[in-house]
């Protein structure tokens, strides 16, 4: 079916709107009747076009806008997992999570590859299935690839019913207890994720065709136009057949040898058309980095973080990006290992606990540190807080067993984990004061 410009086609016979990466019907029209009857710029206006071409970006196949896509997207990635997965819990529970995190393979490498498919399509879907060994399978579904369906409770949007998607000529549908699903940017009643570079990838495409253009202005800087005035033009005319032929035949270059009659000087471009180009690059680059969370000095603009203040607040942004996006990983790994467990439960009758234990993605930033320095010690030294409080606030540790263990450790000094801590600071402190003496 054909609509202006627009080519739809449907998947199998019973698709829906949602194919196309649309929520309704309206918001299709909508956006045919906008791109039909407008000067719109957006090319990418479906979340269908907008995944299939940054995959073609990441893998430089596009025709401009490769330069940059590979960078923020492998940035954001590997900031957004940090050091990886970690699962707290009783010893049981973590010796199973232990064995299906390596029977699966999901270790660093997985996540960033993981999170990469998050920027490509908006969202991940893992499923699971039983094996000969007990220790269930993930495999990750694409939904570029499939179209798959998430159906939620109408009533209860956190609860997905089952999800639905094509394989060759069969229908294939997901219960509940066999898959997670994560999805990002997107409102809390929907179930189609948004694209990390979604109503960016235009931009992305200009920067680069400014970078063309300034390279190509570069170029005309490089080799300015010589002028030659004289009296007559039957002058200007011989002396300009003259050029042609100066060299042994060849024509004048810069560079070499030149005596004539005439006044000579140089015609160049001047500097406004240069500036003003430069500002558009930054321009460009400040709002790719403003809508990615990706600092710009990570895809080749440091200059635009000479300044320190500006330079720490970004810094600080894309630490808080990072730790709200890995609330979803963290939700949508913590549902992932708990439906494991009961596959597991059921297919050996065991009773591990499905829901004691609590996935945590170590995510260690200078800041991180400075909060807990600053902020989280002082008020466990003055007693406002507990231990566990202060502990849990350090990534990739079991507050409760740690906070045991220290007390118990300092204790058989005669002590206590705050007096102890106390004494630390007043050390660290003097020797500061000494060193400034």
């Amino acid at each position: 079916m054909k609509l202006g410009p627009f080519e739809l086609k449907l998947s199998r016979r019973r698709a829906r709107v949602r194919e196309f990466g649309i929520q309704s019907v309206g918001d299709l029209l909508l956006q045919l009747e906008s791109a039909i009857n407008s000067s719109s710029t957006n090319r990418y206006i479906s979340r269908a076009q907008q995944a299939a071409e940054t995959i073609r970006k990441y893998r430089g196949q596009a025709t401009k806008g490769n330069l940059l896509t590979k960078n923020i997207i492998n940035t954001r990635a590997a900031f957004t997992v940090g050091r990886g997965l970690g699962y707290i819990g009783p010893e049981a529970e973590s010796a199973f999570v232990s064995e299906f995190f390596k029977a699966n393979r999901i270790n660093l490498a997985y996540l960033q590859q993981l999170a990469r498919e998050r920027c490509f399509e908006g969202q991940a879907l893992l499923i699971l299935s039983e094996a000969e060994d007990r220790i269930p399978r993930v495999r990750f579904l694409s939904w570029t690839d499939t179209s798959y369906e998430v159906n939620p409770d109408p009533f209860d949007y956190s609860n997905i019913l089952s999800i639905d998607y094509r394989v060759g000529q069969s229908d294939v549908r997901l219960r509940q207890g066999q898959f997670a699903f994560f999805k990002f940017d997107t409102r809390m009643n929907s179930y189609e994720g948004t694209p990390l570079l979604a109503g960016l990838l235009n931009s992305i495409e200009d920067l680069d065709d400014s970078l063309t253009s300034w390279r190509t202005l570069n170029s005309k800087f490089s080799r300015p136009s010589a002028y030659f005035r004289f009296e007559t033009e039957d002058d200007a005319a011989a002396f300009q057949t003259r050029l042609a032929t100066l060299n042994n035949g060849s024509p004048w270059q810069w560079g070499d040898s030149l005596a004539g009659a005439g006044d000579g000087t140089v015609l160049q471009i001047g500097y406004g058309p240069y500036q003003s180009m430069l500002e558009e690059i930054h321009a460009k680059a400040k709002i790719i980095s403003g809508h990615t969370g990706v600092p710009s000095h990570y895809f080749g603009f440091a200059d635009l973080m000479d300044n320190r203040s500006v330079a720490d607040d970004i810094r600080d942004m894309f630490v808080v990006v990072s730790e709200v996006e890995q609330s979803e990983w963290i939700g949508g790994f913590t549902d992932l290992v708990g439906r494991a467990i009961a596959i597991y439960n059921r297919r050996t009758g065991s009773r591990l606990d499905t829901s004691t234990g609590r996935i945590d993605l170590e995510l260690v930033s200078e800041s991180a540190w400075q909060r807990i320095a600053e902020i989280w010690l002082p008020l466990y030294l003055d007693g406002a807080i507990t231990l566990e409080t202060l502990l849990a606030k350090v990534p990739g540790i079991d507050e409760v067993k740690e906070a045991a263990a220290a007390r118990a450790e300092v204790e058989a000094r005669g002590g206590t984990p705050r007096q102890l801590g106390a004494q630390r600071v007043e050390r660290a402190a003097a020797q500061d004061v000494g060193g400034v003496m």
